[in-house]
Order: structure tokens, then C-alpha cells, then sequence
């Protein structure tokens, strides 16, 4: 159930867009709402289904949030959900085309780019070994 939620192209379409935004050209606030929704949905699921979820994928995971909420250590902390919270709250008031800080807009991006990366990484390697 997890699993469908930490997908590459769902971050990588938020960043773009995110990007298009910051530099004034034509964009889809459906892609960031989508991520927005999609942080919302890892809050709800994260707490009960990251242990039933791969490891490796969750460490990568894990590794991004450490990179934003250096105190992350379990899916069920308060604290880290806040964050996410935070970060869909905001993700929805770009795709409303509501007026947010630059700041705020620059690390929305950067915070989606990790996820695209690392997730995509993630997808690179488990796909090679795949292939051996």
C-alpha cells in the first residue's frame, strides 16, 4: 500500500512544475497537488505499513527525511508528520496559486528533487539487479 505512494514520477512531476512556477512559465498545479495528496496519503500510511514495506526502499526514504527533519526515526512521530503536513499544506497553497515566499517555494523544490532522486535512484538499482 505504501509502495504505490513513494513512486519517482509523482516527485519528479512536482519538481518540474515547482521549477516552472519559480521561473514564471507555464506550469501544472495538478502535478503539485498530486504530490501534496500523495504527502497527505504517507502520513496516514507510513505509520503502519513502513515496517511491512522493502527496507531498502524505506531507508531511502528515511534518508531524504533525515535530509529535511534531522530527527526522524520513526514513521509515527508526531513531529515528522507535522512536517509533512507542513510540506503538503504549502505544496497545495502553490498548486492554488496562492502566494508563497520564494524561500518556501525554493525548498518545497528541493525537498521534492530528493524524493525524485533518491526514489528514482532506488528504481535504477533494484532494476539492474533485476536484470542480472
Amino acid at each position: 500500500m505504501l509502495l504505490w505512494h513513494l513512486r519517482p514520477d509523482i516527485f519528479k512531476e512536482a519538481t518540474l512544475n515547482l521549477g516552472f512556477k519559480d521561473r514564471n512559465l507555464e506550469w501544472s498545479p495538478e502535478k503539485v497537488a498530486l504530490c501534496a495528496s500523495t504527502l497527505r496519503a504517507i502520513i496516514e500510511v507510513a505509520p503502519d505499513h513502513a515496517d511491512d514495506t522493502d527496507k531498502d526502499l524505506m531507508g531511502v526514504v528515511d534518508g531524504v527525511m533525515l535530509k529535511f527533519y534531522p530527527h526522524h526515526q520513526r514513521w509515527d512521530d508526531p513531529r515528522l508528520q507535522r512536517f509533512l503536513l507542513e510540506n503538503a499544506t504549502k505544496l497545495e497553497t502553490v498548486a492554488n496559486d496562492e502566494p508563497i515566499e520564494k524561500e518556501e517555494l525554493e525548498r518545497l523544490f528541493r525537498f521534492c528533487e530528493e524524493m525524485w532522486i533518491a526514489l528514482a535512484s532506488f528504481d535504477a538499482r533494484r532494476n539492474a539487479s533485476n536484470r542480472q
